[in-house]
C-alpha cells in the first residue's frame, strides 16, 4: 500500500505536525528517500521518537520499513516517466516522419512500381537485405514479383538484361556501394 493511502486510511489518527511532515514527504521523496532516522527527524525539526511514532501510525515496523517503502514509490514513480518519456519520444519521431513523407513522391513511386515490368532488389549487407526481403513480401500482396540480388556478382549478370522500364532498388548502410559502383553507373546509361 502507498504511503499516501496509509495516510489517508490512518487521517483521522494523524496530527497536524504529523500530516505536514507526511505531505511534505510525499511531495518531496527524493530528498527524503536516502535520510537516516537522525538525518530525517532533524530536517523535519522532530526527534526520533516522533518519527517511529508517525511511522507504526501509518502501519510500518518502524523508520526502516517506512524508507523502503519511500524508495520503491521513488523507483516506480522513476519507472513511469521513463516509460512516459520513451511514448513521448516515439509519439514526436512518428510525428516528424509523418510530416517528412511526401505522399507525391511516394504516390509516383507506387506508379512506378506497379507499372515495371521487373522489379529488383540488391541489399549491400545481411540487415540490408533483411530489409529488402520484407518489402519483397510486402509487394506479394500486389502481386508483384521481385527478384533478389544476393551477391554483386548476380547484380552485374542481371544488369546485362535489365531493360529501361525495370526498377533496381539497392538498399545500403550509409550509401556505401563502392564494390558495385561501376554496375550502378553502367545502368543509369541504359
Amino acid at each position: 500500500m502507498l504511503i499516501t493511502e496509509k495516510m489517508n486510511r490512518n487521517f483521522e489518527q494523524l496530527n497536524a505536525n504529523e500530516r505536514i511532515i507526511l505531505d511534505q514527504v510525499i511531495k518531496n521523496k527524493k530528498q527524503f528517500h536516502n535520510l537516516t532516522i537522525n538525518e530525517f527527524a532533524q530536517k523535519n525539526l522532530v526527534s526520533k521518537s516522533f518519527v517511529i511514532r508517525l511511522c507504526k501510525k501509518l502501519g510500518f515496523s518502524g523508520y526502516s520499513e517506512f524508507k523502503y517503502q519511500l524508495k520503491n514509490e521513488l523507483e516506480n514513480t522513476n519507472t513511469q516517466q521513463t516509460t512516459q518519456t520513451i511514448m513521448e519520444t516515439t509519439n514526436d519521431d512518428l510525428n516528424e516522419t509523418l510530416r517528412l513523407i511526401n505522399t507525391e513522391k511516394i504516390n509516383e513511386l507506387t506508379q512506378l512500381l506497379s507499372q515495371a515490368p521487373h522489379i529488383y532488389t540488391y541489399g549491400t549487407g545481411y540487415g540490408q537485405r533483411t530489409i529488402l526481403e520484407d518489402f519483397k513480401r510486402g509487394l506479394i500482396s500486389g502481386q508483384r514479383i521481385v527478384t533478389s540480388l544476393p551477391t554483386s556478382v548476380e547484380l552485374r549478370l542481371y544488369s546485362e538484361i535489365m531493360e529501361k522500364n525495370d526498377i533496381l532498388i539497392v538498399v545500403s548502410m550509409r550509401g556505401r556501394v563502392e564494390n558495385i559502383k561501376n554496375t550502378l553507373i553502367l545502368l543509369t546509361k541504359t
